[in-house]
């Protein structure tokens, strides 16, 4: 083992490397308001447990962290340790909603949460600290996050001391977390025996089973499409119409049309069947199925599921002739 130089600190593991780092000793750092960015109801004595993921390795399919402008994925942490109060540091750069869990006896003292984008806590006692510190949304607070061992923790540690009047005692990091971290003592610890607090208040949260109605907002509230186009239907039928010379309305209809702003990725769950127009300068959305229509501003075209594109009488509910 090293022992340290600066006395400030105490001993930093990383895990899974399981090294011993000396830190440099305090850099400049800014005047930072405490009561609004720190931690400051704490233990006489705790230890400072730290997490650093880049993201989530699934995001869920509607919710978005804190407000996020992006969707965000789950990650799972379990406090393990009972000798002491711990103090939780959180930081990600993208939207994380960091689910917490604890063994029987162990004692969580506060969450420190940072990142580039915002992040958001559930499964903690209501009473305990949080404390969120963003970069998308600022609140005077200096953000930060990091998710690899090496020069980026130093600056870090310096922060969380100043943040929560200990430095950090493990750091425990992976770029993509798909499984959940266990901080504390070392040893595996059965699921069965985590706990998460006030489960009632975000339960539906964390369930990401498929819901075609929670799937239309999400395309709706993302921008990716808008509903009811009936200007655009009715712009397409004139000028598809008189190029194929067929004077039949469109498969379209403004209850069923999805115009498509931006690039659209259709899960296999959706039972619902659309037709689809789709604005110039955007792809073809994927995942159409074989019975659905595709309108195209950009050249008055139109296709049928996978089929090619084409400007006929096959575009249109009659042929020209009738």
């Amino acid at each position: 083992m090293c022992k340290l130089t600066d006395q400030l600190f105490p001993r930093l593991l990383f895990f899974t490397m399981c090294v011993c780092i000396p830190l440099s000793g305090f850099a400049d750092v800014p005047k930072i308001p405490l009561e609004r960015c720190g931690i400051l109801e704490r233990p006489d004595s705790y230890k400072v447990y730290a997490v650093g993921v880049k993201k989530a390795a699934k995001p869920l399919r509607w919710y978005k962290p804190g407000g996020s402008k992006k969707k965000g994925g789950i990650v799972t942490v379990n406090v393990t340790s009972k000798s002491q109060p711990v103090i939780l540091v959180l930081t990600a750069y993208e939207p994380v909603l960091w689910k917490i869990g604890h063994v029987p006896g162990a004692e969580i003292a506060g969450v420190l949460v940072s990142g580039h984008y915002n992040q958001e806590v559930i499964g903690v006692a209501k009473g305990v600290p949080i404390k969120i510190i963003t970069r998308e949304t600022p609140q005077g607070c200096p953000y930060f996050h990091n998710h690899k061992p090496g020069a980026g923790v130093d600056p870090m540690n310096q922060r969380v001391y100043t943040l929560v009047g200990r430095g950090i005692d493990r750091f425990y990091s992976k770029v993509e977390a798909s499984s959940p971290f266990y901080v504390g003592e070392r040893g595996a610890v059965g699921a069965g025996y985590v706990q998460y607090e006030n489960r009632h208040e975000w339960i539906n949260i964390v369930d990401d089973s498929y819901d075609e109605e929670k799937y239309l907002k999400s395309i709706i509230d993302d921008g990716l499409v808008t509903v009811s186009p009936e200007k655009e239907i009715t712009l397409w039928e004139k000028k598809a119409g008189r190029r194929a010379n067929n004077p039949n309305p469109s498969f379209m209809s403004p209850d069923t049309t999805l115009y498509v702003q931006k690039k659209l990725v259709l899960p296999e769950e959706r039972k619902r069947r659309y037709s689809f127009l789709v604005k110039k300068r955007v792809a073809t959305p994927e995942g159409v199925k074989d019975d659905e229509y595709i309108y195209y501003l950009k050249d008055y075209t139109c296709r049928k599921g996978t089929g090619d594109r084409v400007q006929d009488d096959s575009c249109f509910k009659g042929d020209s002739s009738t």
